[in-house]
């Protein structure tokens, strides 16, 4: 039961982390789009 516990907190903060980084890639490269045009 612990363990299966365990697991799902390192599943949820690996996606937490996913997430993150999606937002921050996506940030840089909007911007980078962004001076690209203007």
């Amino acid at each position: 039961m612990r363990s299966s516990m365990d697991s799902k907190k390192r599943i949820f903060s690996s996606q937490s982390i996913q997430n993150f980084l999606c937002k921050m890639t996506n940030q840089i490269v909007f911007e980078f789009l962004v001076k690209k045009t203007s």
